[in-house]
């Protein structure tokens, strides 16, 4: 009686999640031995399928059944990305829906306060929603073109560690 190899796990890729708290990480199990087709069992998952998307921080564990009924099980962590936040220096708010705002390309819910200042340091935007940026408006009017300041500060707390950041600089309003 010939007997298929064993049926093993080789290894389980990760790709975080994109943001802290948010549940987008993916994990595929690449399987070996034992008779196809494979059926995996992720916890916290539907997915019967290699791969299965839509864990957040966490360790999971998978068990792979084969057509004989043979089990094995493995289990991988999904950890978060560490958002990378950084602002322009420069922006042109002319409604052609590219660098029409003053915010960073990053969007992860994140703990973030971003205040513009004119160029005689009066606040002249304030926010503390990291998707809100400077339209490049003043009191509903168009501000001048020239040079503006800000002060931004964000918290991130990614797997477990809280990071926080001040920053200071300089951007370009261009019309």
């Amino acid at each position: 009686i010939n007997e298929p190899p064993l049926l093993k796990i080789d290894s389980i890729s990760t790709r975080k999640a994109s943001c802290p708290q948010l549940a987008d990480g993916e994990l595929e199990a690449f399987v070996s031995g034992g008779t196809p087709p494979y059926n995996y069992s992720w916890s916290m998952n539907a997915s019967t399928d290699a791969l299965a998307s839509g864990f957040p921080k966490g360790d999971y564990q998978v068990v792979v059944t084969d057509a004989n009924g043979c089990t094995t099980s493995g289990s991988q962590i999904v950890e978060e990305a560490t958002p990378l936040i950084k602002l322009p220096n420069a922006f042109s708010p002319n409604a052609d829906n590219t660098n029409d705002t003053f915010r960073p390309a990053n969007s992860c819910p994140v703990e973030y306060q971003l205040t513009v200042y004119s160029r005689w340091g009066s606040v002249i935007f304030n926010t503390t929603d990291i998707t809100l940026g400077w339209d490049g408006t003043f009191e509903g009017s168009p501000a001048p073109q020239g040079k503006y300041s800000y002060f931004a500060r964000w918290v991130i707390d990614a797997n477990g560690t809280v990071t926080t950041e001040e920053v200071r600089g300089e951007f370009k309003l261009i019309r």
